[in-house]
């Protein structure tokens, strides 16, 4: 569980994947990442990037927006699936595997973090490339006391 006191963060998350295994017999998969965060020892999807049809080296253009506390372990799952079905369904599609970390880990990283997908039936799955990036926050308070006499 995750304490929302403290300093925190606003990170930006922009995913890639290199060398996926094919999930797709006629065509290549069609890879999406779902993230997961950690609430109450359960996991629960935070958010999902697009579908990129066909490819196996996917840069993914939607980024997750996330709080970065200080300090404080907060485990991320990346589950890599091959969309198969539009239905959106987990059940019905393929798991390519997936990336067991923490944002700390992430954001210690220097320009990249870079993880092997793993799967308990297969061995080379491919990688998950992860970016992050503090997002300057300007919504900033400013809280001015003015007097004035005579």
């Amino acid at each position: 569980m995750i304490d929302n006191a403290g300093p925190l963060a606003k990170v930006n998350l922009t995913f890639e994947c290199k060398d996926l295994v094919n999930l797709d017999t006629v065509s290549k998969s069609d890879p999406q990442i779902l993230i997961y965060t950690k609430q109450h020892d359960q996991w629960v999807e935070y958010a999902r990037t697009e579908v990129i049809r066909d490819n196996l080296n996917p840069k993914f253009a939607k980024s997750v927006e996330i709080d970065y506390h200080f300090e404080q372990v907060q485990p991320l799952r990346f589950l890599v699936i091959d969309v198969d079905d539009s239905s959106g369904k987990l059940k019905d599609q393929d798991i390519v595997g997936e990336v067991l970390t923490t944002l700390g880990t992430i954001v210690g990283s220097k320009g990249s973090f870079v993880s092997k997908i793993s799967h308990s039936r297969r061995k080379r799955n491919g990688f998950v490339i992860v970016y992050s990036e503090e997002i300057d926050d300007l919504k900033q308070d400013v809280v001015i006391n003015l007097s004035a006499s005579n």
